[in-house]
């Protein structure tokens, strides 16, 4: 949608006026006291394309109207659909044109706008497949076997990355197949099962790579490449291992 302050209405370019007006009476910071007028301002230009040009048209119904109307439209730079963001915005400015109308004695109803929510983000999951192939791509050297072993906590049996990331040597019960979780979600503990495989690529990671990893005395489980010491929930992350 084109910004545009252009009102024909002398009504509603008084209304604009008077706006900002009140805002700033109200202590309101000076970029709300800039930005939300014009916000009003293209609801009030949009008001007039539907060939209206009075007070008495803005309504709780035609200020839906507009906000349904801005989740259609598209960015003139981007060419895409306007973020919750930048339409909140609007719903922000709507609100308050509705409160100083009422206030002012030019409006008997507020708008019952609500602000829009951000659409949650599902999580990633990796196919079978790309499992597969994380695994066939970790060789048989050190920094593989290690890395093996972390596919066997994280994926094998589901360890949150701080959950990983706080594990040590002694909390691999391999006697009793299982896997001691100290600092599980909301700081519960917990025994996780280790299968077969999982256990095997553990004592292979043990056995095989992480000596040659130590470099510090340390009980975590999971080393860095460099320093030899625990790695850390952040270089857990990709690409950021610096233990």
């Amino acid at each position: 949608m084109a910004r545009t302050n252009v009102l024909h209405s002398p009504a509603y370019a008084q209304l604009r006026d008077s706006f900002k007006q009140w805002l700033q009476t109200l202590g309101y910071a000076s970029t709300t006291v800039y930005n939300l007028p014009r916000h009003a301002a293209e609801y009030l230009h949009w008001q007039e394309q539907q060939g209206n040009s009075t007070v008495a048209a803005i309504t709780p119904a035609s200020a839906n109207a507009f906000i349904s109307y801005l989740q259609l439209q598209t960015g003139i730079r981007t060419g895409r659909e306007h973020s919750v963001g930048h339409i909140n915005k609007y719903v922000q400015a709507l609100v308050l044109v509705g409160r100083y109308l009422r206030q002012t004695g030019q409006g008997g109803e507020g708008f019952c706008l609500v602000r829009l929510a951000p659409a949650k983000r599902l999580p990633a999951w990796l196919t079978v497949g790309e499992i597969r192939q994380l695994y066939h791509v970790t060789g048989n050297d050190v920094l593989g076997l290690r890395d093996r072993a972390m596919l066997a906590v994280f994926y094998g049996c589901g360890l949150r990355l701080n959950e990983g990331a706080s594990l040590e040597v002694s909390d691999i019960l391999a006697d009793r197949r299982l896997l001691y979780v100290r600092k599980g979600k909301g700081y519960k503990e917990r025994y996780v099962p280790l299968t077969q495989q999982n256990l095997y690529h553990l004592q292979s990671y043990l056995t095989e790579s992480r000596p040659q990893l130590l470099q510090a005395s340390t009980q975590s489980l999971f080393l860095g490449a460099n320093t030899g010491k625990g790695l850390t929930k952040q270089s857990l992350h990709p690409h950021q291992e610096t233990g």
